[in-house]
């Protein structure tokens, strides 16, 4: 048999006494299966619990440094990438031996059933040793057992034990054992056979008859007739284990399609995960962004924390210095009043009679006091009384004579509210809003402007001086500059405004937003804050103007913000708030909205639609300066980055993230504006001085003229002694220009302003 298996394992063809036969078997059928010495498959369950019992066992039982695990996982489905269960437990077995000096692999076979799946990686791998768990609820080790190829020997195992064991079987190894069985028996008869041809050839040739020599030749054809039969039935049967293989190969195939299925879902899977993992990349370098910018808003609040915790340092040592010298001062007191009481002592009648006197000085000073507040109640009543006298009512026939008619000439503005004109009343050239009567908007948009500004003063409002009723007609203070968006068009061939005076007209309209949401007993909502309706005067000075639509909204008692709400929001597209426009509601923090706006087109000189999405591409970009206005001059990075920042969080959608205007939008507006003042006077004051125009700092902010008798107050600002007295004395305690609470009302003469607009005055008695 051994003979015939060597003929036949590579194809074989050969004629025997006039019988051929051909046979083609697998080289497969024969060769047996092969594997590898020192490799030990153990199949381990998804449970990492009830693997550990069987990877103890092996590591007991095998040799380390000979031995080389190849875990078995059978799973019904692919894996869902790295964070599958799964993967994570293979993981950890492969720890685990790593841990025990063990080389180790890891063989995924996906199949429905764990059972069926062994068998399959037995069929395919050829293991020489299979180690696997013995479940007590389960007969997949039965089914192995029984099922499994036999070249390979099973070891089972529970709770850690070995149950038992199947050895390898080589006598069922060999394929069709009964043709096997038939070709033995016809070998040994061809055999003999053989052995009887050759006798009789010894024979004949010793000279036995002829008889014997024809009995031997029938014999030994009738042994080969047989072997002919033999073979052709072995062909037969290789010709029908052939037709089997081909079916378990069409098997195989349909097997292999599925694998490439699956591993083209796992590349998939794979595909999928690396995009995820791009994406949180990208998101975890956006939040790296903000982090980053959110460290340099830190460093600012820091540094300006610690400049201010330098002040308070300052102001406290400075306090200490007055405490010690108060009570030098006490002590020195202490000191006369113990003398006095011994003279006292001494001088008892004389101590009465000062008594008296003081008595008197006393009754004389109450008197003198009475007298002068009744000095100062005159004085006021006669102040208000030219004041409502300026603010007076206007005929029609006035209004007529002083605009020509209402020439087109002398217009000014137009809009949807009414036209503007430039007119001469009183000897005083004023600008005169008509209003459409016939519009019940305007009449109330007339009213409301009215009630505002006949309630409310600041520098940088423009002044109210009358109004007439027959038409709707308001009368203000004329501004010979124009708007602020004619400025930034530069319309007329106006001339660009500087960096400097566009700083200083922003920290102007700060102020004046400050002053308007800090009145009492009702706060000021503009409402259509723009650069059309910032009015700018001889000497660019800035002063809002239009109330038509602003509101009037009451003081709350608790820290709920006062608010408007109403169905038909009204402002001017890309500066009013996105919130109030969404919602309804009008707040405080709707103007911050806009004056974000204004800052951002002072500082770029760009359209409002979309600016703050410019400006913020450009400062995450880091290219800034490309955005801003180069006509405006070379403005400080520094100060147009501040500027910037705190306009980007004035533009921010929801009015909760807004910056408060006093403690945040202020605390970095004013030291850019002082910053850009003392800039401007260091090259401007030079050249105002000699070509004769009013310098701005002899200007006082509440009369707007040039100052006689300058005075500075709590606050740092000069201003006309009778105009800042005036102010204290109407029951003001906050600045005039901060609107910020002033810490006394003591006022200082300042002698050096005084004497340089003297001396400025007389080389310029034309003014």
């Amino acid at each position: 048999m051994d003979r015939i298996k060597s003929v036949f394992q590579g194809g074989y063809t050969r004629a025997l006494y006039g019988v051929q036969v051909v046979a083609t078997v697998p080289t497969w059928v024969f060769r047996g299966t092969q594997s590898t010495a020192d490799k030990v498959f153990v199949a381990l369950p998804e449970t990492y619990e009830d693997g550990l019992p069987v990877l103890s066992w092996v590591f007991s039982y095998f040799p380390c440094d000979k031995t080389k695990i190849i875990i078995i996982h059978v799973i019904p489905s692919p894996f869902k990438g790295l964070s599958d269960p799964r993967y994570l437990v293979l993981d950890k077995y492969l720890s685990h031996c790593t841990t025990h000096k063990f080389q180790a692999e890891k063989l995924v076979h996906i199949a429905e059933d764990f059972a069926g799946g062994i068998i399959e990686v037995i069929t395919q791998h050829g293991p020489k040793n299979l180690v696997m768990r013995k479940a007590a609820n389960r007969d997949d080790a039965s089914i192995v057992m029984r099922e499994a190829n036999l070249s390979c020997k099973l070891w089972f195992i529970s709770d850690g034990n070995l149950v038992f064991t199947r050895e390898v079987n080589f006598d069922k190894l060999n394929p069709a054992p009964t043709s096997s069985e038939r070709s033995q028996s016809n070998g040994q008869s061809t055999e003999v056979s053989l052995s009887t041809l050759s006798r009789s050839n010894s024979e004949s040739t010793t000279g036995e008859g002829d008889n014997d020599l024809d009995g031997s030749l029938n014999e030994m054809l009738h042994a080969a007739s047989v072997e002919a039969d033999n073979f052709e039935k072995m062909a037969a049967e290789i010709f029908r284990v052939q037709k089997k293989v081909a079916g378990q190969v069409t098997k195989l195939a349909k097997k292999l399609e599925q694998k490439e299925q699956q591993i083209r879902e796992l590349k998939e899977i794979l595909q999928t995960e690396k995009q995820e993992k791009d994406q949180l990349r990208r998101k975890i370098d956006e939040i790296q962004h903000e982090k980053n910018e959110e460290i340099e808003q830190v460093v600012v609040e820091r540094d300006f924390l610690r400049s201010r915790r330098d002040e308070c340092l300052n102001q406290i040592q400075v306090a200490n210095e007055r405490r010690l010298a108060l009570e030098k001062q006490v002590s020195d007191f202490e000191l006369v009043v113990k003398d006095l009481k011994v003279i006292s002592a001494s001088a008892g009648d004389r101590i009465e009679s000062l008594q008296a006197d003081y008595y008197n000085l006393q009754q004389e000073r109450d008197n003198l006091v009475k007298k002068t507040e009744e000095l100062c109640l005159q004085r006021e009543n006669m102040h208000s009384g030219s004041s409502s006298a300026l603010k007076s009512e206007f005929s029609l026939e006035e209004l007529q004579q002083a605009t020509q008619n209402f020439s087109e000439s002398l217009k000014i503005g137009q809009g949807g509210f009414g036209s503007v004109y430039k007119g001469s009343l009183r000897q005083t050239t004023v600008a005169i809003k008509l209003l459409h009567s016939e519009s019940l908007q305007g009449i109330s948009q007339f009213q409301q402007e009215i009630t505002i500004l006949t309630n409310v003063r600041h520098p940088n409002l423009v002044t109210l001086i009358g109004a007439c009723s027959e038409v709707s007609a308001l009368v203000y203070e004329y501004l010979s500059n124009g708007s602020l968006e004619d400025r930034l068009t530069c319309s007329n061939n106006t001339p660009p405004l500087t960096w400097q005076v566009r700083t200083r007209i922003i920290g102007e309209i700060c102020l004046a937003l400050i002053f308007l949401h800090s009145n009492k007993p009702q706060l000021v909502v503009h409402g259509d804050l723009k650069p059309e309706n910032i009015l700018l005067d001889t000497n660019l000075v800035s002063k809002l103007s239009d109330f038509g639509i602003s509101r009037l909204l009451k003081q709350p008692d608790t820290n709920i913000t006062a608010y408007f709400q109403t169905t038909f929001p009204a402002g001017t597209f890309a500066y009013i708030d996105p919130e109030y426009l969404t919602t309804g509601i009008l707040t405080p923090k709707s103007d911050i909205y806009s004056f974000g706006i204004i800052i951002l087109r002072l500082l770029t000189g760009k359209p409002p639609l979309n600016i703050a999405g410019q400006v913020q591409d450009a400062m995450r970009n880091g290219i800034l300066l490309s955005v801003i206005d180069k006509s405006a001059g070379s403005w400080p990075y520094e100060q147009a980055k501040e500027l910037a920042k705190i306009a980007l969080r004035c533009t921010e959608l929801s009015r909760s993230q807004r910056p408060d205007l006093i403690t945040e939008v202020w605390a970095v507006v004013k030291p850019l504006m002082e910053s850009a003042s003392a800039y401007r006077e260091l090259r401007v004051q030079g050249s105002e001085l000699e070509e004769g125009r009013i310098p701005s700092h002899f200007i006082c902010p509440i009369l707007q003229d040039v100052m006689q008798d300058p005075y500075i107050a709590a606050d740092g600002f000069t201003y006309e002694a009778d105009a800042i007295r005036q102010w204290l004395r109407g029951g003001h305690n906050t600045s005039p220009m901060t609107n910020l609470p002033l810490p006394h009302h003591n006022l200082i003469p300042n002698l050096l302003l005084r004497s340089a607009i003297q001396e400025w005055l007389q080389r310029h008695p034309q003014i």
